[in-house]
């Protein structure tokens, strides 16, 4: 029998001053420029704040989804931990801290589509679009033809040429954003990068670069581990 070695359940969001306001917080109102979770319309250059938020997104997934058993990973390989993201993908305090930080992390990189392989990549696509500042769509790639209908494996309003960047919510071996990217050429996307919330390192960075892209991260699983180990304090996360 599988045993679960988790903490607390209990709520520890603690939303910023600001939180609600953005999209609805009108763009001629000056409201604290430059800061990341007041959404602001330019670029983050506050290079510490993006510390403090990589710190509260490791901590929630340690807290909220971290687990230690026995596991099967997909792909079929044996682990004795497990990350049930879906926990905080359902959670819109966290996606939303998610997309800014993903939207801060490419800021260097130009596109117009963002999507990745079913199921797991489309809310993080979703917050993308919802909270950016970026007038992009999403898309959603299949790991094989829905088999009925247009039997399409790629889901979308896409278009060739169309710059596009690969998201997951954690990235192992890295095959089904590996399978994300060569689907996407397919259709002739320019694939420019793709990113993870959580990075198991365990080859996909590697993988990827066979590909010629780069994999860009918020957290690590051994970051989370150490969370974990330090019994996840409950994280919180305030304006400056």
């Amino acid at each position: 029998m599988t045993k679960l070695v988790k903490l607390s359940s209990t709520s520890f969001f603690k939303p910023p001053a600001c939180y609600g306001r953005y999209p609805y917080f009108p763009p001629s109102v000056s409201h604290e420029d430059g800061c990341l979770l007041c959404a602001a319309r330019g670029p983050c250059n506050r290079g510490e704040e993006l510390v403090e938020v990589f710190s509260w997104i490791t901590k929630a997934i340690a807290q909220e989804c971290y687990q230690e058993g026995v596991f099967k990973l997909p792909g079929g390989k044996a682990a004795d931990n497990y990350l049930d993201l879906w926990l905080l993908l359902t959670r819109w305090e966290f996606m939303r801290e998610v997309a800014f930080t993903m939207q801060e992390m490419t800021r260097d990189l130009t596109y117009q589509a963002v999507g990745g392989c079913a199921m797991a990549a489309m809310p993080i696509a979703d917050a993308l679009m919802h909270v950016g500042d970026r007038d992009i769509h999403t898309f959603l790639v299949r790991k094989r033809a829905k088999g009925y209908g247009t039997d399409k494996i790629i889901e979308g309003r896409i278009k060739p040429g169309e710059r596009a960047l690969i998201v997951e919510d954690v990235a192992s071996t890295g095959m089904s954003m590996a399978h994300t990217v060569a689907t996407a050429r397919g259709y002739w996307l320019d694939v420019v990068g793709a990113i993870t919330i959580v990075d198991r390192e365990e080859g996909a960075a590697e993988l990827l670069e066979k590909q010629g892209i780069t994999l860009r991260r918020l957290t690590t699983l051994s970051e989370v581990q150490e969370a974990w180990r330090q019994k996840a304090e409950q994280p919180t996360m305030t304006c400056p």
